[in-house]
């Protein structure tokens, strides 16, 4: 599934405007152990491809800088308040 506007803290690997580029990517995380999933950004018409989301701030952080000394050195974090 997509998620639609979810608040939490995402930690994003990847992004998209071809929804199935996007679950390809989220496909190929999960095979890798990853608690992928995508968030749809619909102001902005992107389907975010997170490698972690989580109500916790400094967990995002965290895993945020694990990724981006890693595989996804342009991971970003995608915060949504509401």
């Amino acid at each position: 599934g997509i998620r639609y506007t979810a608040p939490g803290n995402y930690v994003v690997v990847g992004s998209f405007r071809n929804k199935e580029y996007a679950i390809q990517l989220r496909e190929k995380l999960q095979d890798r152990g990853y608690s992928a999933g995508i968030v749809y950004n619909h102001y902005r018409k992107w389907f975010y491809v997170y490698a972690l989301e989580t109500d916790d701030f400094s967990q995002a952080v965290d895993q945020l800088r694990k990724e981006q000394a890693g595989s996804f050195s342009d991971a970003w974090l995608h915060v949504i308040i509401e």
